[in-house]
């Protein structure tokens, strides 16, 4: 019995490493990450109930280390702030969240480089990179979510549209500044001056020319009509 959970733990063992290291962003830390889950879920097999999702029962082991291991280290203060400010928005912002499957902002980052969405979600806090990356990479429910990272559905709601209008907003000013960039680095079009920004001498005196010819031609014609 324990042989089969073993090799069915295994069968998820290139997802789990990859969401643990789209967490850690460290390849070390993403496989101690790994080892730590695969001992837990050992030690807690009997807690699994058979026919349930194995999957999602291991990136909860795994996704609690994390955030705990995160906490150690972490100023309770700045946690407590952060669940207070989720607790305000989401009374706000929980019905408009039962769209997110459908959301602009979402439909927004399927059609951007994945190497601009990373770029950008690694710049995001940690609790909004945790549950974008549950919900938008491993396709997790709103429902397993809160049951990794330990907090209401709401909560997860709350901070994954704001994380979504977050990364949107971040690539938007990205764009914006490399078209920026891009114009002042190309080379001006237009007509040749000199130093001081004045038409040159020999381009003046041509059109002077010019135009004393056809005043010239203008009067003789008057003068041939009296």
């Amino acid at each position: 019995m324990q042989d089969e959970f073993a090799a069915a733990t295994l069968d998820h063992l290139d997802a789990l490493y990859g969401g643990a290291l789209r967490l850690t962003r460290n390849a070390a830390d993403a496989a101690d990450l790994v080892q730590e889950t695969f001992l837990r879920a050992t030690r807690f097999q009997d807690r699994f109930a058979p026919g349930t999702n194995l999957r999602a029962w291991l990136f909860t082991i795994m996704t609690n280390m994390f955030i705990n291991s995160r906490r150690r280290v972490a100023s309770e203060r700045r946690l407590e702030d952060a669940d207070r400010s989720d607790a305000v928005i989401e009374a706000f912002v929980s019905s408009e969240a039962l769209r997110m499957a459908r959301s602009p902002e979402r439909q927004f980052l399927s059609h951007v480089s994945s190497v601009e969405v990373r770029e950008v979600v690694d710049r995001l806090s940690q609790d909004f990179r945790t549950v974008l990356l549950l919900a938008d990479v491993e396709q997790f429910s709103y429902r397993e979510i809160a049951e990794m990272v330990g907090c209401p559905i709401g909560t997860v709601m709350s901070r994954l549209f704001r994380a979504r209008r977050l990364v949107q907003r971040m690539l938007i000013e990205t764009d914006r500044t490399q078209e920026v960039a891009g114009a002042a680095a190309e080379p001006s079009r237009s007509k040749p001056t000199d130093s001081t920004g004045a038409i040159p001498i020999e381009q003046a005196r041509r059109r002077r020319s010019q135009s004393g010819t056809r005043g010239g031609a203008q009067s003789g014609e008057k003068s041939g009509e009296q």
